[in-house]
């Protein structure tokens, strides 16, 4: 008789985490989980490429699980199964995270009369990437949704003629994954003086 060894088959698994519609948005510091025959489980953490490989894995299914990422992500997709299948071969799995978003609104109203709305201010929205310029319409207000969560500023460019900007034109706060974060602005009217002369 001569002696034999079995040795066991293994792969490579390689998760790529990136934003979803996004492809090109390659996820830093995602930690990935894998779960596969007889209980083995791996964990690995995404580098700046948005990938994790592991290797060594005995051939087989596995459950690919996001278990964290940044924080302006969220996971949205459920476990995920993959094979294993051949080896010395690194099977390419894909998986997909969101970007947390929340709302901003913006109302620009007369400081002694908050029912007057004041159409036609020049608003400018900037942070996290995001950077618009528009004016309030009708009802006083600008309003953007879908914002990445993340700190905003918002200035007040120019109002009608008729008034100016009380207080400060620029204010800086957060949005919130699922809420709508509101900024408000007072204008005054402007007045002036009137000199009458009777002869």
């Amino acid at each position: 008789t001569y002696p034999y060894e079995v040795i066991q088959q293994k792969g490579s698994l390689k998760v790529v985490v990136t934003e979803y519609n996004n492809a090109t948005n390659k996820i830093e510091g995602a930690e990935v989980t894998v779960t596969g025959p007889d209980g083995y489980t791996a964990t690995a953490t995404t580098g700046k490429d948005g990938s994790a490989t592991i290797t060594g894995l005995p051939i087989g299914s596995y459950t690919v699980t996001v278990d964290k990422v940044p924080g302006e992500y969220k996971v949205t997709g459920k476990d995920q199964k993959v094979d294993v299948v051949a080896k010395n071969t690194t099977t390419v799995y894909p998986f997909e995270v969101t970007v947390k978003v929340g709302a901003l609104q913006v109302v620009v109203t007369e400081k002694d009369n908050a029912d007057v709305k004041v159409q036609d201010a020049s608003v400018t929205i900037t942070g996290e990437g995001y950077s618009n310029t528009t004016k309030t319409n009708g009802n006083g207000t600008v309003t953007v949704t879908n914002l990445p969560v993340g700190n905003y500023t918002v200035k007040v460019n120019s109002v009608p003629a008729i008034y100016n900007v009380y207080g400060d034109d620029n204010k800086t706060s957060g949005v919130e994954e699922g809420k709508t974060t509101f900024y408000e602005f007072k204008v005054v009217k402007k007045t002036g003086s009137l000199q009458v002369i009777v002869t």
